[in-house]
């Protein structure tokens, strides 16, 4: 800092961590409790109880107050510290924050430019997601091609699916100091680079690795797309950009295979991953022109360079620039509480256990439709890729049920004074999701046989396409609201257990 004059001079100015995961302090006598504690291993569960009687009013006047720095994505409990360090820090007029109506916060950029950046994001995980399924309808010419066992060939779509447990424990953190558009560009760039590797593999050692990094790298939007719909939507306004955004992650593995299918047979399997090429090319080059920098602390960042560079005052700061934290401190904390949790709540632990089998079931189905429709009912490669258009259906009218659940939750949230218990998450699991499942595995495995007619087990992808995505939709949704200030860690151990077993 410089030794301009300063209502808080350098050795008294407050050193403030600011992130959710670092503890707030100011020298004296006075100190501010952290708005992420370290996670002690107590029931969180126990720990929400103690908020249920908070004041609407009073979570208003922090949300309104809070908002200036970039902190509306904050939980409310870390925010009742954080608005007493705002409070002190507002003292010091070198502070730089978000005005009232401020262009540059992301949450009053215009309407139809942040659906703009929702769809754009839903279509990087939609991306990801496809390459992770379009090598499954080719994988006999993939196996015969570099002469290897089917199984083998296998290995192209799970060490693809080991890289989505790798890729989240190392992009979420690296976006929260440096951005999500730095993160974007050198992980999709690596991804679109690899499917040239992919392509122009002469052996079976060389697509596995290749797959295994790119699955590694296209795990960037899984974490990072919905971190760009936490920037720019604000709480009340995030119900339909989400049940949209929701819907990426399993319209991508549905049309794989119809892609794939009809790939394989018609130029074959090299151009598979030329294809994929293509779509992350052109992905690409939309994040390079289109998409903006959103995370509000880096843009506050930013902003606090730019005003020192105009004004020439360097006692101007940015609340970021004072987070004292290392590289190894976030990662050990990224990397051991998810695990923790994983292993020391029973809510995280049973929802991610559940959560997981459903995600493996519908990658199973992947091999599953190619053996009942190839080699039961004689179908093509191509043709065996079309039965996967009942999941997508599926899919769409969960999104539709979704609706409903949505604004059912509005309306017992106003009931609740504002705020509504976590549990209202779970109706469209239990009335829904639950039952359409489990009837949609039983239709498919019952008429899987010669003398049933094909369509029987190609209809049963309709119930299993809806009961994936409302209990998907409807467990995370509730992990997020069940575990406010650990939302992020409960989520990354829900991710981590559904890609070890998909």
């Amino acid at each position: 800092m410089s030794d301009l004059p300063s209502p808080c001079s350098p050795s008294r100015r407050p050193s403030v961590p600011w992130s959710r995961t670092s503890t707030l302090t100011l020298d004296g006598p006075t100190r501010v409790p952290s708005p992420d504690p370290a996670y002690d291993g107590r029931s969180l569960a126990s720990k929400k109880a103690e908020r249920v009687n908070e004041a609407p009013d009073e979570e208003l006047d922090l949300e309104k107050q809070t908002s200036r720095i970039g902190l509306d994505d904050v939980p409310l409990e870390p925010r009742r510290s954080i608005l007493e360090m705002t409070q002190r820090l507002e003292k010091d007029p070198n502070l730089v924050e978000f005005d009232i109506d401020d262009p540059e916060n992301p949450k009053n950029w215009l309407k139809p430019y942040k659906w703009f950046l929702t769809i754009f994001s839903s279509i990087l995980i939609l991306n990801a997601t496809f390459a992770s399924s379009a090598p499954s309808a080719a994988l006999a010419d993939i196996a015969r091609s570099l002469h290897v066992k089917t199984i083998e060939g296998i290995c192209t779509v799970s060490l693809f699916l080991t890289g989505y447990v790798l890729g989240p424990l190392l992009w979420a953190p690296l976006s929260e100091i440096y951005g999500r558009r730095p993160i974007f560009l050198i992980t999709f760039g690596g991804y679109t680079a690899l499917q040239i590797g992919c392509a122009l593999a002469k052996n079976i050692e060389t697509l596995l690795v290749c797959r295994l990094i790119a699955g590694t790298f296209a795990a960037s939007p899984l974490t990072n797309s919905g971190g760009v719909l936490t920037d720019i939507w604000v709480n009340n306004e995030r119900g339909t950009p989400m049940a949209i955004f929701a819907l990426a992650p399993f319209l991508g593995p549905v049309l794989g295979p119809i892609c794939g299918g009809f790939i394989g047979i018609t130029v074959g399997w090299q151009w598979v991953f030329w294809v994929l090429l293509i779509f992350a090319g052109v992905c690409y080059v939309g994040i390079i022109f289109l998409l903006p920098e959103t995370y509000p602390p880096v843009l506050l960042l930013q902003k606090a360079r730019r005003l020192r560079k105009e004004t020439g005052n360097d006692a101007l700061f940015a609340p970021q620039e004072h987070d004292t934290r290392t590289m190894g401190e976030i990662l050990k904390v990224a990397l051991t509480r998810p695990i923790l949790m994983l292993f020391t709540e029973p809510l995280v632990a049973l929802t991610s256990v559940y959560v997981a089998v459903v995600y493996g079931v519908l990658y199973m189905l992947f091999e599953a439709f190619p053996i009942v429709f190839e080699g039961v009912h004689g179908f093509n490669s191509g043709e065996s890729g079309l039965t996967f258009i009942s999941v997508g259906v599926g899919v769409f009218l969960a999104f539709l049920i979704s609706l409903y659940f949505d604004a059912r939750y509005v309306r017992i949230a106003k009931a609740n004074g504002g705020r509504a218990p976590a549990e209202a998450r779970l109706p469209q699991t239990f009335l829904v999701g639950g039952p359409a499942f489990v009837i949609g595995m039983f239709w498919f495995a019952w008429t899987s046989y010669p003398f049933i007619h094909w369509i029987a087990p190609a209809v049963a992808g309709i119930p299993i396409g809806l009961g994936v995505v409302l209990l998907f939709m409807s467990f995370l949704s509730y992990l997020a609201d069940a575990y406010t200030a650990y939302a992020a860690s409960a989520l990354a151990a829900n991710t981590v257990s559904r890609s070890v077993l998909a």
